[in-house]
């Protein structure tokens, strides 16, 4: 486990320059460096500020090595690590998720290290889904979630994951709703 203590020194560094910045991003890095060193732990900071844990850390890890010029560079070298997946690799996964429907990044990155040999972490997977370069096709989006929405009017409470239409909706059923707009 890291070591996140900071002396007064450090915390009144970041605290001013928390107060001097306009940038809600930077402010956000300075905030979980400070947060981590007065006691809040990662994933504590992570569920305030809507970033991922590792994330928190590696704010923290940047500060230790650079200071505040390490919180405040963005852009290339910072975060993210290379890509595992050759680019015909790439190209072949991108070719067969326009082929196959998949639930889930982890169920994606199941099939790629079954093919591949190659492991991704769910977190890790979904960063490969950002560089592939085939695009949704928004028409067969919304063709998809018409046909859903019928299948699930017409299911009984008898049918298997079946839900009683007077039940709360689930959490797939908010999540519908709120890419259409409705939540």
């Amino acid at each position: 486990m890291l070591d996140y203590t900071l002396s007064s020194e450090q915390l009144d560094e970041l605290r001013a320059a928390h107060r001097g910045t306009q940038d809600k991003r930077e402010a956000d890095r300075i905030k979980a460096v400070v947060a981590l060193a007065t006691g809040w732990t990662a994933e504590e900071v992570a569920e305030i500020l809507q970033v991922d844990a590792n994330t928190v850390r590696n704010h923290f890890k940047r500060y230790r090595v650079d200071g505040l010029a390490g919180l405040n560079r963005v852009g290339d070298g910072v975060g993210g690590s290379p890509c595992l997946l050759t680019e015909e690799q790439l190209i072949a996964l991108d070719i067969h998720l326009q082929a196959n429907l998949y639930l889930s990044a982890k169920a994606i990155a199941h099939w790629v290290e079954e093919t591949f040999g190659v492991s991704y972490t769910e977190c890790g997977m979904t960063a490969v889904l950002h560089r592939l370069p085939g695009k949704a096709d928004r028409e067969a989006q919304e063709r998809f979630l018409e046909a859903y929405d019928e299948i699930e009017k017409n299911k009984g409470k008898d049918d298997p994951n079946g839900r009683d239409p007077s039940a709360a909706q689930s959490g797939a059923g908010r999540r519908l709703d709120q890419a259409r707009g409705r939540a």
